[in-house]
């Protein structure tokens, strides 16, 4: 539908399964977005992470460099990849102690060993 209505550039069919070059757009790091209902978003160690309730919200694939993703974040919510709008998504291989530092408010690891595999989800 996106494609179809000029939203984004390609031509896309729906197919059921996993996602593929044919039925799923890609970031610029060759990782796919994905449009998801589920609970995965947020801190995966948190209390209440495997109860949390189901929301529509848009992943955007691994690969992002995690000084990306705090930019993001930043600009469009709070920076804490564990709140608000846009939050960390384990996807692929993103963990989370790759992608953020524990702390009040938690924040984007972006300096030190940071990592070039991480993801967000922008929650609808």
């Amino acid at each position: 539908h996106l494609s179809k209505s000029g939203f984004i550039n390609g031509s896309y069919t729906y197919a059921a399964g996993a996602a593929t070059v044919n039925n799923t757009p890609s970031n610029p790091y060759s990782a796919f977005v994905d449009l998801r209902y589920d609970s995965i978003y947020g801190d995966p160690g948190a209390a209440g992470y495997a109860t949390q309730p189901k929301k529509h919200n848009l992943k955007s694939g691994n690969q992002i460099p995690v000084e990306i993703l705090s930019e993001v974040d930043r600009k469009v919510d709070d920076g804490d990849p564990f709140r608000g709008a846009f939050m960390f998504a384990a996807q692929g291989t993103a963990a989370v102690a790759n992608c953020s530092v524990g702390g009040t408010p938690n924040l984007w690891k972006t300096t030190g060993a940071t990592s070039v595999d991480c993801a967000g989800t922008s929650i609808f």
